[in-house]
């Protein structure tokens, strides 16, 4: 495997930028596998993974209450 200890954060906000709390989230990376949790107290998330030990970018995608984000 590649690096340990990545990290992606979310922030998941409505239409006034108000936190979204206990919103349930679903994170995919390619090969390394999809997550699932909920948001914290600011609408929070925090995706931890290992980077594949391959070069090349990795595509994360979260999605939650049926929006999808790229990073």
């Amino acid at each position: 495997p590649g690096s340990t200890g990545n990290r992606v954060e979310f922030r998941l906000v409505n239409s006034a930028g108000n936190p979204m709390v206990n919103q349930a989230i679903s994170v995919a990376a390619g090969s390394i596998g999809t997550m699932t949790g909920t948001t914290g107290l600011n609408g929070e998330y925090t995706y931890t993974y290992t980077a594949p030990a391959a070069l090349g970018a990795l595509d994360v995608v979260a999605t939650a209450g049926g929006v999808s984000r790229t990073q």
